[in-house]
């Protein structure tokens, strides 16, 4: 899925080998939890909390500050 444009807020929570691209979706804050083998991409202005298993990876573009759970 790819995601264009800003918003606040973005939850987003990624199995089975899901694929998220949004940076070029701006957002403030973020909480992504990604697990069995997905990937996301992200663009956080603020604060991001960032959840994966050891088959999965987040990466975060933008300003934002990123705790990695």
């Amino acid at each position: 899925m790819e995601l264009i444009g800003n918003s606040e807020r973005l939850n987003a929570t990624l199995s089975e080998g899901a694929e998220l691209e949004a940076s070029g979706w701006r957002v403030r804050r973020a909480d992504i939890s990604a697990s069995d083998a997905s990937n996301a991409r992200v663009n956080v202005e603020d604060h991001a909390v960032v959840k994966t298993d050891a088959t999965s990876s987040v990466k975060v573009d933008g300003t934002a500050s990123v705790e990695r759970q």
